[in-house]
């Protein structure tokens, strides 16, 4: 197993406290690692950041996305970055690199 994928599960293990069986690759964007996770019936994405590992811009970007999906006269869905147990919506990984990821529903 790749030192990213071994990345890849320790992050879904500290969101959920274990691993999902259902992870799959997706076509990455432009910038950023992202799989598929299948949890208990429910999709969720996962990115790790792939350009920056500043966590203000990350924290500011998760802000916004909270924020939009309390608006209820919105017509789409945005993307709600999941809460760890400490109460961030990322962790950076433990590979030396700093590159910071997180879970959307």
């Amino acid at each position: 197993m790749q030192n990213l994928e071994k990345q890849i599960q320790s992050v879904i293990y500290n969101y959920f406290g274990s691993v999902p069986s259902e992870i799959y690759k997706q076509n990455n964007g432009y910038n950023n690692t992202t799989r598929l996770i299948n949890v208990n019936g429910e999709q969720f994405i996962l990115r790790v950041y792939q350009t920056h590992n500043d966590h203000k811009k990350v924290e500011l970007e998760h802000e916004v996305l909270l924020k939009l999906n309390k608006k209820n006269w919105l017509t789409f869905q945005v993307p709600v970055p999941l809460l760890l147990p400490d109460g961030r919506s990322y962790l950076k990984l433990l590979d030396g690199s700093e590159k910071i990821a997180c879970i959307y529903r």
